[in-house]
């Protein structure tokens, strides 16, 4: 994934008589992930998708299924991985000498490769990875009844197609789920130390953790010490959320939420999320939240006739936003 674009963009060639559930299961996964970052993380920018294109200009493939896809015509330049799906064969002979007469893909593999590209294939899409010669001197899998196949065809492959081999590679395949699962809150995010530290170069105002508000394994909460650059507010008090739990989305998310519904709002001017509501007292209130970073959430709460920000507010979003750099 692009960390800097927060996004993943897999390109999957599309193969005549390939597996529709090689292409399927890859979109369906990535549109799910997406649809999830949105409710989540409306925020965060972070776009996954998938683009399907063939490498002969044509504009449909007829899938083993019998199904016909359309796809783009022309190769898409702009992917982070490339994906190459099983095909439905009669037997490996079969598979053989399908792969072998795939000179235009072949030739386009080996050139997302010069660029840099990562390639995977899927099911017997690793016989085609196999013929490009990109796996010679390399590790691989493949599916267990064309185990004795592979290693006749490509003997320069180091193949691995025991129980213990797939053990590993079910391993690897649940870890890089995992990481597609939480890729928007794996980016660097601001430690206590960094925060604390930054924080008080920035203003001279000590952070001071406040036990009874932070929620052990998900977020530590910090108030402005007895001389702070809130000291001057005109209203209300001010909190410092830092998260520090595996799943962050979910947690910045949960921070930001309207506190009465559970749900997340959209933001006004300045990135902020207004909350209004009545304490057990009966006296109104207004709550202000804006995330900075990654994982660091700033509240304001103050009283019902004061929907607006102050001085105060600003040189804490500086401070904050170097901290959190």
């Amino acid at each position: 994934m692009s960390i800097a674009e927060r996004r993943l963009r897999i390109g999957i060639l599309a193969l005549e008589g390939c597996m529709m559930s090689s292409i399927a299961s890859a979109s369906d996964c990535l549109r799910v992930a997406q649809t999830l970052a949105d409710i989540r993380a409306p925020n965060s920018g972070l776009k996954m998708d998938t683009v399907l294109f063939g490498a002969r200009g044509q504009e449909r493939i007829h899938t083993s299924t019998g199904f016909d896809i359309g796809l783009q015509p022309e190769p898409v330049e702009d992917i982070d991985l490339l994906l190459l799906p099983g095909l439905i064969h009669n037997s490996p002979q079969d598979l053989a000498a399908r792969v072998a007469a795939m000179g235009p893909e072949l030739e386009l593999i080996r050139r997302y490769h010069l660029r840099g590209v990562p390639i995977a294939g899927t099911c017997s899409g690793s016989y085609l990875l196999a013929e490009s010669g990109l796996l010679d001197g390399h590790r691989a899998t493949c599916s267990w009844w064309l185990a004795a196949s592979f290693r006749e065809r490509y003997p320069n492959v180091r193949l691995e197609a025991d129980d213990e081999s797939m053990k590993r590679v079910a391993f690897v395949i649940a870890a890089l789920i995992a990481v597609t699962a939480t890729a928007s809150s794996a980016a660097p995010g601001t430690t206590a130390t960094q925060l604390t530290t930054r924080f008080r170069q920035a203003t001279g105002v000590k952070l001071v953790p406040n036990k009874q508000v932070s929620y052990a394994g998900h977020y530590k909460a910090y108030d402005l010490g007895v001389q702070t650059a809130a000291k001057t507010a005109r209203w209300g008090t001010f909190t410092v959320y830092l998260v520090t739990s595996a799943d962050v989305e979910a947690d910045v998310t949960d921070l930001l939420s309207d506190t009465h519904t559970g749900v997340l709002g959209t933001p006004s001017a300045g990135n902020i999320y207004w909350e209004q509501g009545t304490t057990i007292h009966g006296q109104g209130y207004w709550q202000a939240k804006r995330r900075y970073g990654q994982n660091v959430v700033l509240t304001w709460i103050g009283p019902s006739y004061a929907k607006k920000t102050d001085a105060s507010w600003k040189r804490l979003h500086t401070a904050l936003t170097k901290a959190t750099k």
